[in-house]
């Protein structure tokens, strides 16, 4: 399947019951660039420490222990602008309706062909990333190889004196999730301030 680099990476969690299947998903996503984790349950998703600052989320519904109707309901209450992809052998309408209803984007009937589903990440990558815009006066455009959330912290801290707190509120994400989002900036940018970080884009 030939694949083209995405502009803006995701952070995707693949969660899949199914090992093999797993493994020919993370597989096959792979190949476009993104950032990829897979787990086998809801409970092992909420384990990871920052699975609230993941872009998108691809969950089988038929998982052992909390299912993933219930899986994309807290994750959505976590995240409220991630994307959410469930891939079910559930094909009924209302068990599509519950899917949207739960909080579901796109909803795909196993078997999923992998092209279509690297198009659905695609399409959900579209959404809820942002073209690197220049933020206030005297800074150079963001680099496009930052996550879509990443950019959108970028973009907060370099065009707002915001505290955490306030940048958690205007995003609708828990503290705590917005300082995680912080580090990982930090971590791909060499820096360890947010004086260092507007130094970054002060034109020259």
């Amino acid at each position: 399947m030939k694949t083209t680099a995405p502009a803006q990476p995701l952070e995707i969690i693949i969660v899949e019951d199914n090992a093999a299947l797993l493994a020919v998903t993370l597989g096959a996503l792979e190949q476009t660039g993104h950032h990829l984790r897979g787990v086998g349950s809801a409970e092992e998703f909420f384990l990871l420490p920052d699975y609230a600052t993941a872009d998108v989320a691809i969950v089988d519904l038929n998982l052992p222990g909390e299912d993933g109707l219930m899986l994309a309901q807290r994750f959505r209450a976590a995240s409220p602008r991630a994307g959410i992809i469930m891939v079910t052998a559930r094909t009924a309408l209302h068990d599509r309706i519950v899917g949207y209803e739960t909080g579901a984007d796109i909803y795909l009937p196993k078997p999923v062909q992998l092209g279509e589903l690297v198009s659905a990440v695609n399409a959900l990558g579209r959404r809820i990333s942002r073209a690197p815009v220049a933020v206030g006066d005297g800074l150079s455009p963001l680099p496009a190889d930052l996550t879509p959330r990443l950019l959108e912290i970028a973009r907060l801290l370099l065009g707002t004196p915001w505290s955490n707190k306030e940048i958690a509120e205007q995003l609708a994400l828990h503290e705590g999730t917005v300082r995680k989002h912080i580090e990982r900036l930090y971590r791909a940018l060499g820096v360890n301030s947010r004086a260092e970080l507007s130094s970054c884009f002060k034109a020259d």
